[in-house]
């Protein structure tokens, strides 16, 4: 069986808390120490046995980061991202739209957490560039000019920051993906501006508002500020860990 050792609260621990108790593993570097203390959203280290994953707890709350140790079993698993296009926050209920713009009423009480903020995420580009040259056939005194088309194909991906807004219903058991450039903020109506990010806020913010019982991760929370903020998260990773703490702590209080 394998264990995480898994925050109490999600506020960012020290580096040198880190270090120093990474210390205490062999297989844990001061690189994974500083990563960590980057990316730590609610779970700091995964995969570790028993023993280690105890050791570890038990040296991070002498250095002030508390912790406590969980069987991984325990820990929910993320449902799949469906991408949606179109949603309606409407104070009698939320509609989701699929990709064939069906729509799917669905009651407040069954959003289970409202995770946004900005996100980066890796972009993968397929850049095709075509050449004309000319090829002699036939006969060298004979011969012709042949126009020959080549194409020359490039990969590339490069970092880059997102609005990205999940809804979790029943729990977690649905998961529903959106990009706040790729969506259709129809309902919105007059109130709909020019810019998709300013559209975004208002969707956030009206799930929250109608979504009473819902969870809501610092990135959402920080949208509903004044001025509205964008708390971001360094990567999907960062993000989607969030959630799954989110839930966890939701279910299971932290008492191993």
């Amino acid at each position: 069986m394998s264990y995480a050792v898994v925050q109490t609260t999600l506020d960012v621990p020290p580096v040198e808390s880190l270090r120093v108790a990474f210390q205490s593993l062999p297989q844990l570097t001061d690189n994974d120490a500083a990563l960590m203390a980057r990316d730590a959203f609610g779970i700091l280290v995964s995969s570790l046995s028993l023993d280690d994953a105890n050791t570890l707890q038990l040296v991070l709350k002498n250095h002030g980061v508390e912790a406590h140790v969980v069987d991984e079993r325990n820990l929910p698993v993320l449902a799949a991202r469906k991408r949606i296009m179109q949603a309606d926050a409407l104070a009698e209920q939320l509609i989701l739209y699929d990709s064939l713009n069906r729509p799917t009423p669905t009651d407040w009480s069954r959003v289970a957490l409202i995770a946004a903020g900005g996100v980066n995420l890796t972009e993968f580009k397929r850049v095709a560039k075509t050449r004309i040259r000319h090829r002699m056939v036939g006969i060298a005194r004979c011969g012709m000019s042949v126009p020959v088309v080549e194409t020359d194909i490039k990969h590339s991906e490069k970092n880059v920051s997102n609005l990205v807004l999940e809804i979790f219903l029943d729990g977690g058991a649905s998961r529903y993906h959106i990009l706040a450039d790729k969506f259709r903020y129809t309902y919105l109506g007059e109130k709909a501006g020019n810019r998709s990010a300013d559209n975004f806020v208002m969707l956030v913010c009206d799930l929250i508002r109608y979504a009473e019982t819902a969870m809501v991760n610092r990135g959402a929370v920080a949208m509903t500020e004044s001025p509205p903020r964008t708390f971001k998260y360094p990567t999907r990773h960062a993000f989607e860990e969030e959630s799954i703490w989110l839930l966890f702590s939701s279910v299971k209080p932290a008492e191993e």
